[in-house]
């Protein structure tokens, strides 16, 4: 597991490294560049070129290449316009917020999907099974911006909805502090929570309509196996692979849906600095942030490969 680990942490570099290009370029196409947003307007027109080629703007593309490179390979960013500090301690700053949201949005949507999905396949064609394919489908369609302002509207006098803390929680004892987090935090995991459950439910559903048609679950029922443990011990550790290797693809989901529901709680993490980034043309921080963000999912995808093999001892990961 550890050899497996390590060479897919190896392999993973250059896949980021090659996605920082890509993103390099995307930036490079947008209109203005970073000194654009640097430099005061009111700023003497005279002493404005002098200013651009010191900061490197007035550089070729491919010496502006090579230094944002440079500062990928050397996790040096610069300094974001927006914040005025240097980009790693906006993003150090701003991640671990993020991987909050998304952890416990993953784990929420994961319980209340697999839980969908057992009951769907256990009551297969009843009434159950169509209640919660209606649902699912909803949530499924909604987009996730109206789902966030539906929570806000409905759940807005139980639950903050805005910001990650209250101004004055620093002076409060610890407890307190971390209830207040959790207040804060309950309307956008929730959001992103419901928003990724409906693909769990119908997958899982899936797998486990299959497996419940299997032969050693039909012997299992005819040796007077309860119910319950014929769809918990027998088919369910046989469907729930399909569930977990989709983990994977989860993450982009995840992370691309948190920089509108960040945007709409006020959420202070990734999805926010690079909405500010963007919006403001700051690409040392923009692609800070995509470097953070393109590294989260290539870890996820390493994990989720990993779980997989813990799960299904017929993987091998040495091979």
């Amino acid at each position: 597991m550890a050899a497996f680990l390590l060479r897919r942490l190896v392999a993973a570099v250059p896949l980021v490294f090659g996605v920082m290009v890509l993103v390099w370029l995307l930036l490079e196409a947008l209109p203005g560049d970073y000194c654009d947003s640097l430099l005061s307007p009111d700023l003497d027109p005279r002493t404005i070129p002098a200013m651009r080629a010191a900061l490197g703007c007035d550089a070729p593309a491919y010496g502006r290449f090579f230094a944002a490179m440079r500062g990928v390979l050397s996790l040096d960013f610069g300094t974001s316009v927006s914040f005025g500090r240097p980009v790693r301690d906006v993003v150090l700053d701003a991640l671990p917020n993020t991987l909050l949201l998304s952890a416990s949005a993953l784990l929420a949507g994961q319980a209340i999907g697999g839980t969908a999905g057992i009951v769907q396949a256990v009551y297969h064609r009843r009434w159950p099974d169509t209640a919660l394919s209606l649902l699912t489908l909803a949530f499924w369609s909604v987009p996730i911006f109206w789902l966030a302002l539906w929570l806000q509207l409905g759940f807005g006098w139980a639950f903050a909805t805005s910001g990650m803390r209250d101004p004055m929680s620093d002076e409060w004892a610890p407890w307190a502090r971390t209830w207040d987090v959790l207040v804060h935090l309950v309307l956008p995991m929730t959001t992103l929570a419901l928003a990724g459950a409906a693909g769990d439910s119908r997958l899982l559903r899936g797998s486990m309509v299959e497996a419940l048609h299997q032969d050693y679950v039909r012997t299992a029922r005819a040796k007077g196996v309860s119910e319950p443990s014929v769809v918990l011990r027998h088919a369910l550790p046989n469907a729930v692979l399909p569930w977990i290797a989709s983990l994977g693809l989860h993450l982009p989901a995840l992370l691309s849906g948190s920089l509108i529901v960040e945007n709409v709680f006020g959420w202070p993490g990734m999805g926010r600095v690079m909405a500010q980034a963007l919006s403001q043309g700051d690409a040392p921080l923009a692609l800070g942030t995509f470097f953070g963000f393109t590294w989260v999912v290539a870890l996820g995808g390493i994990l989720t490969d990993a779980a997989a093999a813990l799960v299904d001892p017929r993987i091998r990961l040495e091979r």
